[in-house]
């Protein structure tokens, strides 16, 4: 350890750089000097002052980023944590099939579409196991109720959703495709 330093202190570079300084601070203690043992006391004083003041601000300054750094770790943890938990509801949803007592049936469909939307005669098919709605003319409400209660007794959510806004306020016109239905044999 002691070599080490030894080192540092006969590198010229070193003795450069301390040569250079006494130079340059020659004119500060000069000034210095000049002055009577009370200006010299107000000069510490203010200088003491000052450097206070500077060791303040940086204190303050580096508080302040740690906050800032504190409140976006935090802001980043609650992130975290609701992606978290939508990646567990996600992988539950996706595990869900639909039931096996509620198959799809084409008369019920419609059944279930004529009371939620009160629409006469909704375009039903299944092809496929793809259900196919489309209806002219129905409140967008009853609509977001209908596809839920799609959800709730069958088990089903939309695969392939349009929905248009008609010039009646509050209707829609919407053409909704559910695949891989498990429809009844009936």
């Amino acid at each position: 350890m002691k070599k080490r330093k030894l080192k540092l202190a006969n590198n010229s570079k070193i003795k450069d750089l301390i040569v250079e300084l006494k130079v340059r601070l020659k004119p500060v203690e000069n000034y210095y000097l000049s002055k009577t043992e009370r200006e010299r006391q107000i000069l510490i004083v203010g200088g003491a002052c000052l450097l206070l003041a500077i060791v303040y601000l940086m204190i303050s300054s580096i508080v302040g980023i740690g906050s800032d750094v504190e409140s976006s770790y935090n802001t980043i943890q609650s992130y975290r944590a609701d992606a978290n938990d939508l990646i567990k509801r996600y992988k539950y949803i996706s595990k869900l099939s639909p039931n096996e007592f509620s198959t799809v049936n084409v008369d019920r469909i419609k059944g279930d579409i004529s009371q939620a939307l009160d629409v006469k005669t909704p375009d039903v098919q299944i092809i496929d196991s793809t259900l196919t709605v489309k209806v002219s003319k129905a409140k967008f409400s009853n609509v977001m109720e209908l596809f839920n209660q799609l959800r709730k007794s069958y088990g089903i959510y939309p695969d392939k959703l349009k929905i248009t806004r008609l010039s009646d306020s509050g209707f829609v016109a919407f053409n909704v495709s559910f695949y891989n239905v498990s429809k009844d044999n009936e």
